[in-house]
Order: structure tokens, then C-alpha cells, then sequence
């Protein structure tokens, strides 16, 4: 599946990389990222997971 095909619907911010591009597989903890991987960066209540958007870019290549 591609990152448009995810994402159709859905308000995003921002979105690194191209559009149909094929997704690997899905984080949400930047540290589990890899290459094709799309990250989710979810607001909790002890941690925000937008702080982690740079480390997850720089770990999916």
C-alpha cells in the first residue's frame, strides 16, 4: 500500500517523501523505524511523539 493510499482522508501536516511511495510497515516509536517504514507521531500523555519526527526521518534513510 501506498502513503497516499494510507493517508486518503486524513488530515496530515506534513509528509516526507513522495506520495507513492510503498509502505513497509507503520511505527509509532521512532526507534522501530526502518527504511519504507511510515511513522506516526502521537501526542500522549507523558510523551509527544512529534518530538521524535527528525529521529524517525533520519532512521528510515
Amino acid at each position: 500500500m501506498t502513503i497516499a493510499e494510507l493517508l486518503s482522508g486524513l488530515k496530515t501536516r506534513s509528509i516526507s517523501g513522495p506520495p507513492d511511495q510503498e509502505v513497509m510497515g507503520i511505527a509509532y516509536d521512532s526507534r522501530l523505524v526502518k527504511s519504507g517504514y511510515l511513522f506516526v507521531a502521537i501526542k500522549g500523555f507523558s510523551v509527544d511523539g512529534h518530538t521524535y519526527i527528525k529521529d524517525a526521518i533520519n532512521r528510515g534513510g
